[in-house]
């Protein structure tokens, strides 16, 4: 499910041999139905939100487009999901924190420094992200956030 989501476009739908019809954002709910350590899903069902919305899940949790990254982020048992730190650090406000699984609190500069430690992401799924100049655009942010409190 979640790789026929990830080949529709935003306004597109497909029909399942069961006869539904659904839309890449239902397509990546379905794939969180059958596998909630799916980061690819949270992930991508995350990319798909406008800021402020918020998604049902089936065991009926509401989750924002920040709380999916979060989401995205521990379902990979065995390492930081490198697209799900990148996705919460453009999600998250510039003077923004989040906590990891391990109790770190991170903001988007150093979300995007532990994403690099994992590697750059599968150029298929996130195509065009490059780290560096990410890194270097939030710090940019940060010094004119910190800017303005001097003010």
């Amino acid at each position: 499910y979640n790789n026929l989501g990830f080949e529709l476009a935003a306004s597109e739908t497909v029909q399942l041999h069961d006869g539904r019809v659904l839309s890449k954002k239902q397509l990546y709910l379905v794939a969180l139905h059958h596998d909630t350590s799916n980061s690819y899903a949270y992930n991508n069902l995350a990319l798909l939100l406008a800021p402020g919305e918020t998604v049902k899940l089936h065991d009926g949790s509401v989750l924002d487009k920040q709380q999916l990254f979060i989401h995205s982020i521990r379902a990979d048992a065995d390492r930081e999901s490198s697209l799900g730190l990148v996705g919460l650090a453009i999600a998250l406000a510039p003077e923004g924190t989040v906590p990891l699984a391990d109790g770190r609190w991170l903001d988007s500069k150093q979300l995007l420094q532990e994403a690099l430690k994992y590697g750059d992401p599968d150029s298929a799924t996130a195509p065009g992200i490059d780290h560096a100049a990410a890194i270097e655009r939030l710090g940019e942010q940060q010094a004119l956030v910190e800017a303005d409190r001097a003010d």
